[in-house]
């Protein structure tokens, strides 16, 4: 089974910020990296990767970069939600994932932005409080390019699965 992610990734200085808080996360807590982005939609992959593609680059035609508004740092026992910050949906966000409902309806997904800053399975919950106060991040983020992620064999769920993340595709929002 493959999954199918499609990310939406900010502006190339907030991308670089927050690689470097995600990097630094990693190292501390001795789990991987991965590239800072806020999930517009998830698929197990039940259509050919070469019929997802145009779908997903023709309902981002004409899409302008835009910003989403931070609500703030949270935690949880989620594993993809270790420590994450959560955006507030705008009409942008709203009409671009209404667009990819259509021509994949047949799996739900449902918008919750949000941009992880480290997947760890058994962190202290008293270490993501402290991390949670310390972690600088925008207030604004512009998201302005789309990266499409292939993973074999299920979703991640532990810290090492990151690795497997293949990069099928990227490009601008125009």
């Amino acid at each position: 089974m493959q999954d199918i992610s499609i990310w939406l990734i900010p502006e190339k200085k907030q991308e670089s910020d927050l690689q470097k808080t995600i990097n630094d996360l990693a190292r501390q807590y001795e789990t991987y990296p991965f590239v800072p982005h806020i999930t517009l939609y998830h698929l197990k992959n039940s259509m050919p990767l070469h019929e997802i593609l145009p779908v997903i680059k023709t309902c981002s035609k004409n899409v302008r970069p835009f910003y989403l508004d931070l609500e703030g740092l949270f935690h949880s026992d989620q594993f993809t939600k270790t420590l994450y910050a959560r955006y507030r949906i705008s009409g942008a966000l709203q009409s671009l994932f209404d667009k990819l409902k259509k021509p994949f309806s047949v799996q739900p997904y449902e918008l919750a932005p949000h941009l992880s800053l480290i997947y760890k399975n058994d962190m202290n919950e008293d270490r993501k409080k402290q991390e949670e106060k310390r972690i600088k991040i925008p207030t604004r983020l512009l998201l302005d390019r789309v990266m499409i992620i292939s993973k074999e064999g299920g979703p991640i769920v532990k810290e090492k699965d990151v690795l497997e993340w293949m990069v099928v595709d990227k490009f601008s929002l125009n």
